[in-house]
């Protein structure tokens, strides 16, 4: 399977992320940017099912650097799509895999840079915080992360 998914992509506009090729990620993404492509990026890093994680500051250098605003979206998977096999239920047709919905998105307001430039409203950390509030505003918060305002809720 992630064959299939480097080929397409390679194909495609995708910037790949290696550790070895960090610089040339930030690189081609303000490159991409600057000729009006948009980028998607997951803050967090990767996925966590059992807490709220916090959110690398990756994106947001990208952002100022770039001076692009930023379009938080939220992603609930439900508790199926997290098995490795809610794929494949889906391709058979496997009731269980029918029964909760894969994922919910939620797209948030656009967050302009121009209200957190050179300093303004906590500069870069404050859009982070911003995107962390909107993006976790409709996902269940499992634990607290420190400097990020989280609440706990059932």
């Amino acid at each position: 399977m992630a064959c299939v998914w480097h080929t397409a992509a390679s194909l495609s506009t995708y910037v790949l992320l290696t550790l070895a090729s960090l610089a040339q990620m930030f690189e081609l993404s303000k490159q991409r940017l600057s000729k009006g492509s948009n980028i998607f990026i997951f803050p967090q890093g990767t996925r966590e099912r059992t807490k709220t994680l916090p959110f690398k500051h990756g994106a947001f250098s990208i952002a100022e650097e770039a001076g692009c605003d930023i379009i938080p979206v939220s992603i609930k998977l439900s508790d199926k799509a997290w098995t490795r096999f809610y794929f494949y239920g889906m391709l058979w047709g496997f009731d269980e895999a029918k029964k909760d919905p894969a994922a919910t998105l939620t797209v948030h307001d656009r967050i302009k840079w121009a209200d957190y430039k050179d300093g303004k409203n906590g500069g870069k950390e404050g859009m982070t915080k911003e995107a962390f509030k909107r993006v976790y505003s409709c996902l269940p918060v499992l634990t607290e992360v420190e400097g990020m305002d989280a609440k706990k809720t059932q």
